[in-house]
């Protein structure tokens, strides 16, 4: 009786320890599991690669490859990191630090205004207007995600996500190259993330405050959808920039209460 206690404890122990690795490591583990899935049905181990004017491709086994216009957004706004000090804005709200940055992946390449201006330009040409004239940048891939129909984004939807983080982008171009085209691109994805997700927007409500849904696909209902945190939070800094840049008063005080 002994022997079988003290071996249900050291179960109960590995149990417990195998609990917390795979808590600890559930990003690596699901990225090494990516990688190792992609290298079968691609011949690659890389699951990220850059094309000579910076900009990513992904490959995915459930997709296959295809561009994702978060991280065109993303590694653009670590090649603005080379017109900070130019734009003579840096104080402004769009160009405040993000602390978080050293937690997503980096480019290969070092920032740099030419990379900048080719990811800037890469969001303006790739603004679509959906049926209701909102302006998005289209996820023109199916994506598995519980909870949606059938467990799966259906092409086309948006992201609050990234037409939010994409003002900022936009934002720092205008500072940067003083193009008319980033502060109208900006404007239009602004208008858009704040519209109601009934209206073809990106903004719902979370236990009834407002929220940037991260993913919109248009034939899911409201109170399924996923209100992921970290896609509402990127979302209000280009929202609460916009506003700051323009001194309105508009959504991100009331977005603010529900970070």
């Amino acid at each position: 009786m002994k022997n079988k206690r003290y071996f249900l404890f050291r179960l109960f122990l590995a149990a417990v320890f195998t609990f917390m690795f795979v808590n600890i490591f559930a990003h690596e583990i699901n990225e090494f599991n990516a990688k190792v899935r992609t290298l079968i049905s691609d011949g690659q181990f890389s699951r990220r690669q850059f094309t000579d004017d910076g900009l990513p491709l992904q490959f995915s086994p459930k997709v296959g490859p295809y561009r994702s216009p978060f991280y065109v957004v993303h590694y653009g706004l670590g090649y603005s990191e080379a017109c900070k000090e130019k734009a003579n804005n840096e104080n402004a709200y769009h160009w405040l630090t993000d602390k978080t940055s050293v937690f997503w992946p980096t480019s290969p390449f070092e920032p740099s205004l030419n990379l900048f201006k080719n990811s800037a330009d890469w969001v303006v040409e790739n603004i679509e207007e959906d049926t209701q004239g909102n302006s998005h940048l289209m996820y023109h891939f199916d994506w598995p995600y519980k909870n949606y129909p059938n467990g799966i984004l259906m092409a086309p939807w948006w992201s609050g996500l990234t037409d939010g983080h994409a003002i900022t982008l936009m934002l720092r171009a205008w500072d940067c190259f003083g193009e008319k085209k980033y502060l109208d691109a900006a404007e239009s994805l602004y208008l858009s993330t704040v519209k109601p997700v009934s209206e073809g927007g990106s903004l719902l409500h979370h236990n009834g405050h407002p929220w940037i849904e991260e993913y919109v696909d248009p034939r899911a209902s409201e109170h399924e959808m996923s209100r992921v945190f970290n896609g509402m939070a990127y979302a209000y800094f280009g929202i609460k920039g916009y506003e700051e840049f323009h001194d309105i008063d508009g959504y991100s005080e009331a977005l603010r209460t529900s970070i």
